[in-house]
């Protein structure tokens, strides 16, 4: 039997905010498998060579303050913490779009759709 966890198809946490009618839900860092983190790893390696030869100079300059780790998904918490402060703004995750963001990082980084684990 699946536990619930990171899907691009279904993950019962996110189906029960939504039908609580939340708009956001808190990053549960722990679902993230090793396969998660992989692909994260596998797309920031294939997306800063583009970064450095495409980007303007602001965007440059926005990346390297957010100082995103390389290794592992960043913690939203890390990301706000540098985010707030320079724009007033906040990252937070959506219900409604967190099976589209999987599925689009999953195939940025040439992986099938992140899938659930079992614990």
């Amino acid at each position: 039997m699946q536990t619930p966890g990171l899907t691009a198809g279904h993950a019962p946490f996110i189906e029960d905010a939504r039908s609580r009618g939340e708009l956001y839900i808190d990053q549960i860092y722990d679902l993230y498998t090793e396969e998660n983190q992989e692909s994260w790893r596998r797309l920031y390696d294939r997306i800063q060579p583009r970064w450095e030869r495409y980007a303007n100079e602001r965007f440059l300059k926005g990346i390297q303050a957010l100082r995103l780790p390389p290794d592992r998904i960043p913690r939203l918490a890390e990301v706000n913490r540098i985010l707030e402060p320079l724009t007033g703004f906040q990252q937070r995750r959506s219900a409604a779009t967190f099976r589209g963001i999987c599925s689009s990082i999953a195939s940025a980084a040439g992986n099938s759709p992140p899938r659930s684990r079992s614990i």
